[in-house]
């Protein structure tokens, strides 16, 4: 019978070395999609505190500004004095939510995650913008609404797209779905 051959001791090394590098690498990309996962969950959840604080003025504000546009003449059917109380009333919330946006802590190697938040910064300013500017003068803007609420807010549906994970945990998916569903 032929012996096996043999076995060097630095091919076991090697192998050993190999392995535990494997080991280490694939847990650390474990460990990254999990932390990715779960900033994006924080993430969203601010994000969909904020659209709700946007609810009073599209509840509102906006039909409002609407019957504004329809009875330009009829100046008596235009309620400026609720558009700008409206306006008042919307901008604590809106400041508030998009500051926990925006104070959001994420890992600095996760540049998708921070970008979806800093466009989502980007579409809640252009909000506060909009409510400061009515609560100040409602007839500003010719009743309409700014063209950088409907942009912002698709370059943010872009780059929530572009901050979910493979195989995302959290419904993260779903919830970024429902949030820009509108745009979609």
């Amino acid at each position: 019978m032929a012996e096996p051959p043999a076995v060097s001791r630095w091919a076991v090394v090697l192998l050993v070395i190999g392995g535990a590098l494997a080991l280490i690498l694939s847990s650390l990309a474990i460990g990254d999609w999990w932390v990715r996962n779960a900033e994006l969950r924080t993430l969203l959840g601010r994000v969909e505190q904020a659209e709700r604080a946007q609810l009073p003025a599209i509840l509102g504000i906006r039909p409002l500004l609407s019957l504004c546009q329809q009875e330009r003449a009829a100046e008596e059917l235009c309620d400026t004095v609720s558009i700008r109380l409206g306006a008042e009333r919307t901008l604590p919330q809106l400041r508030q939510t998009g500051d926990q946006v925006a104070a959001t802590r994420l890992t600095s190697i996760h540049g998708s995650l921070r970008t979806f938040r800093d466009r989502y910064v980007d579409h809640n300013l252009a909000w506060r913008d909009w409510m400061e500017t009515l609560s100040r003068d409602p007839t500003a803007g010719d009743f309409e609404v700014p063209e950088a609420l409907a942009t912002t807010f698709v370059r943010a549906s872009a780059a929530a797209d572009g901050a979910l994970t493979l195989l995302p945990l959290h419904d993260n998916g779903s919830r970024i779905d429902e949030i820009f569903e509108s745009v979609r």
